[in-house]
């Protein structure tokens, strides 16, 4: 052990005799540093819960819903696919075709002119309710 070592030791036991070791004082800091890290965490979370990323799609129009028409029929029959962020295939989220009705039964019409969605229907499987679909 060098002079210089031995004198950061004999520094080092000064401040702790002066700060006292693990007491009250650090358990009444430790305790204050946690509920405030706590209430941190709340408020960064909240956008997880509140508005998470939700699947939607075109909402279904009262006449397909009184038809008993699932979701995945819907989407089947009246939805484009159109490219996702990550360049795979999925149901629009914003558009839809116009005609997809004939004589009242639903029929997949690929040629029809695509319109702009006007309500949308989210996916519940994860979250019920949430920010985003009230």
């Amino acid at each position: 052990m060098t002079i210089s070592q031995k004198s950061e030791d004999k520094g080092s036991k000064e401040y702790t005799d002066i700060i006292g070791g693990n007491g009250w004082f650090q358990i009444v800091i430790c305790i204050f540093c946690f509920f405030c890290a706590a209430a941190h965490c709340l408020h960064d979370f909240t956008m997880t819960f509140f508005a998470p990323n939700m699947d939607h799609w075109c909402a279904r129009p009262p006449e397909v819903i009184r038809a008993n028409v699932s979701v995945e029929e819907w989407k089947k029959i009246s939805i484009p696919l159109a490219e996702s962020r990550t360049g795979d295939n999925t149901y629009s989220q914003c558009t839809m075709y116009t005609n997809f009705t004939q004589n009242g039964s639903l029929y997949p019409n690929t040629n029809a002119s695509i319109i702009k969605c006007t309500s949308w229907e989210y996916d519940t499987s994860v979250y019920r309710d949430t920010m985003v679909d009230e």
